[in-house]
């Protein structure tokens, strides 16, 4: 598989309830979201908060803490991360 993660259900469900309250919070302006439901996945040495991060070497891993600017940039716009 060409996937070191993916995300679960229960994290597609957060990423969706959450994408759905800030479609909300700007009166369901879509433009506000430009990337709105658009699925992305990344490298896995970009830190995702609360995922596993191992740069494909399990001695290396470590759960980030924090989005990398990418991720958090992307996710602003109303992406959705998939998998690593």
């Amino acid at each position: 598989t060409a996937w070191i993660s993916r995300a679960t259900h229960g994290q597609l469900d957060a990423q969706l309830a959450e994408l759905a309250a800030r479609l909300e919070a700007v009166g369901g302006n879509i433009g506000k979201l430009p990337l709105y439901g658009v699925p992305f996945a990344i490298k896995d040495n970009i830190d995702a908060a609360g995922w596993l991060t191992t740069a494909a070497c399990p001695e290396f891993a470590y759960t980030a803490s924090a989005d990398a600017t990418v991720v958090a940039r992307l996710r602003a716009a109303g992406a959705i991360l998939m998998g690593k």
